[in-house]
């Protein structure tokens, strides 16, 4: 099961690798009306993740974890600071281990 979801997913890449923007896009509207007049209840793929898809594809000179917007960045800046957090915890603490507190 393993092997076959890896065959499955390095020729997805392969085929990335081949395919430019536009031809990517035919591909997938190709594959959505496909798969809509089939016999199947939910569309595949979602139009969201059609969406996401094509965001994260525009080369807009963004790095990939800002491109979805607000969210993203909070998301970004956040981890920053709590890393930044614990790295001066960390010090702090190093340093009070170096120089114990005088007892009486």
């Amino acid at each position: 099961m393993v092997y076959q979801v890896y065959r499955v997913a390095s020729r997805i890449a392969q085929l990335n690798k081949l395919l430019n923007a536009a031809e990517r896009k035919v591909l997938l509207n190709t594959f959505h009306k496909a798969r809509s007049n089939s016999t199947a209840s939910a569309s595949w793929p979602p139009p969201k993740l059609l969406r996401k898809y094509s965001l994260f594809q525009m080369k807009n000179n963004l790095p990939v974890y800002i491109k979805a917007g607000f969210s993203d960045k909070f998301v970004f800046n956040s981890t920053v600071a709590l890393i930044a957090v614990g790295l001066i915890d960390g010090m702090y603490t190093l340093l009070s281990m170096a120089y114990p507190k005088k007892q009486s």
